[in-house]
């Protein structure tokens, strides 16, 4: 499980929650960086084509072995677009790896949502039981000075 997550941890020293918050934006810098550099390929069954595909750019390369240019344009026209999808949805998997690797698993955060709940639940009920012992502190002021 990913360290990214730690919910409980919000509610620990700002200090260190702010140490936290410098490495996850680290973390993301890096992360944007891995993203814009990640590229999809895909190849034809006998590597007479061959896609290369990456988010900023879209299509960055198609590679022909001049043996293609015997293909039906139908043909050929259909196994571009074929590769274009498959190298597209490399690069795409390779971007979720890279996001996963940096944040875990969307299901690791899930995961840890009861957890944080009770954290919370916790917190608020410390928030209240502090308001009304000052409240009653309050009203022991006023009848001192009444």
């Amino acid at each position: 499980m990913s360290e990214y997550f730690d919910l409980p941890d919000l509610f620990g020293s700002p200090e260190e929650f702010q140490r936290e918050q410098q490495e996850r934006l680290g973390r993301l810098a890096e992360l944007q960086q891995r993203i814009a550099e990640a590229t999809g390929t895909a190849r034809s069954e006998d590597d007479r084509i061959i896609v290369t595909y990456s988010e900023g750019n879209g299509v960055e390369e198609i590679r022909f072995d001049p043996r293609v240019m015997r293909m039906p344009s139908e043909d050929l026209a259909a196994e571009v677009a074929r590769l274009v999808n498959e190298a597209r949805a490399d690069a795409r998997r390779q971007m979720q790896q890279l996001v996963s690797e940096t944040f875990g698993e969307p299901t690791a955060i899930v995961d840890q949502l009861p957890e944080f709940q009770r954290t919370v639940d916790e917190v608020l009920r410390d928030t209240h039981q502090m308001r009304d012992q000052l409240d009653v502190l309050l009203d022991r002021m006023r009848k001192m000075t009444e």
